[in-house]
């Protein structure tokens, strides 16, 4: 594994060789998340926040806003929190130990591993998705690999084979082996360099390892935003800790699809958003009125910049669009006129 890595593996990720910091974000951002999606957003994160202090120092909304988009807002929260908690309770320095690491929100044993292995360059064993893979299929592991049986076993191997010398190089190259080589369906075993000792291979079960989980239907609700404009300003209310947007700024949000025509307002077609384990049937309508119940307005531009969750900012951008191209029409007719 760690000479294929130097040969084969990648050495061009923005993250890479940059120190705990940078390893810790793209941990975090990687988690349900793919590569080729997160290198914009850790660019950008990076760039506003440079430093541990940098962000924990930002409002949250700053870094809300910089998460928008990728989803699984929890670990944006947990980032901002967590660097907090470094600043107060390790004196701005990154913890370099499995047990204090651990004690931080959002980091669990595999992801603490990783900012051992490649951000301090110290031994460091980890157990993410793409190594559950490989192992299952190499060991031939049969069974669900999130049952807390195969867990152990996954972990007792990874621990045995994770050296101290190179750990860093053999981290990336298992990270590398699952995300170039090791592919969920249709995998390059051709190009593996472990193919002569994997178990999947010689018998042939490569697409039955690890053991896939049926999937449960996700429920369908109906929902309907109403985003209610004044002056060319959108009223937008930050959701509470029970809501599935927590921390996010959001018009006001009802279950159901009100089709009933109100005066002065547009509606929007419904659209679909999938969540992790549910999918929205989202109608937007457009009000034109003011609303006691919100609890700020924004001009569109400054919505925009705000912590808010893709479907609403797809949204406002689509209303800002049209917005504009009426308002043009308007003064060509008068101008015509």
């Amino acid at each position: 594994i760690i000479l294929w890595q130097m040969q084969h593996g990648r050495h061009h990720l923005p993250w890479q060789q940059q120190g705990p910091y940078a390893t810790w974000i793209s941990e975090i951002m990687l988690q349900q998340t793919q590569v080729i999606t997160v290198i914009d957003y850790f660019k950008r994160f990076m760039q506003r926040f440079p430093t541990l202090h940098d962000l924990a120092h930002a409002p949250a909304d700053d870094v809300l806003s910089l998460w928008a988009g990728l989803g699984y807002y929890a670990r944006a929260r947990n980032l901002h929190q967590c660097a907090k908690m470094i600043i107060k309770d390790f004196h701005g320095v990154f913890p370099n130990t499995l047990t204090a690491l651990t004690t931080l929100p959002g980091i669990g044993p595999s992801t603490a591993g990783a900012i051992l292995a490649l951000g301090h360059q110290q031994h460091g064993v980890i157990l993410d998705g793409n190594v559950k893979r490989i192992l299952a299929r190499c060991f031939g592991l049969h069974g669900d690999t999130q049952s807390s049986f195969s867990m152990k076993q996954l972990w007792r191997i990874s621990h045995h084979l994770t050296p101290i010398k190179d750990c860093h190089i053999y981290t990336q190259g298992m990270m590398d082996l699952g995300a170039t080589i090791c592919h969920k369906s249709a995998p390059s075993c051709g190009l593996c360099p472990v193919q002569n000792i994997c178990y999947a291979h010689k018998h042939n079960v490569i697409q039955h390892l690890p053991y896939k989980k049926l999937k449960k239907n996700k429920p369908t609700f109906e929902k309907t935003m109403y985003f209610f404009v004044n002056k060319n300003r959108v009223g937008l209310n930050k959701q509470s800790e029970k809501s599935i947007w927590h921390g996010l700024w959001v018009p006001i949000i009802q279950t159901g699809h009100n089709h009933q025509e109100q005066t002065a307002c547009t509606h929007y077609p419904i659209f679909k958003h999938v969540f992790t384990h549910q999918t929205w049937l989202i109608k937007p309508i457009v009000i034109y009125t003011c609303n006691p119940d919100i609890q700020d307005w924004f001009s569109y531009q400054d919505a925009l910049q705000l912590g808010i969750p893709k479907p609403v900012k797809d949204i406002l951008e689509m209303i800002q669009h049209d917005q504009k191209n009426s308002l043009q029409k308007t003064r060509t007719a008068e101008t015509c006129a």
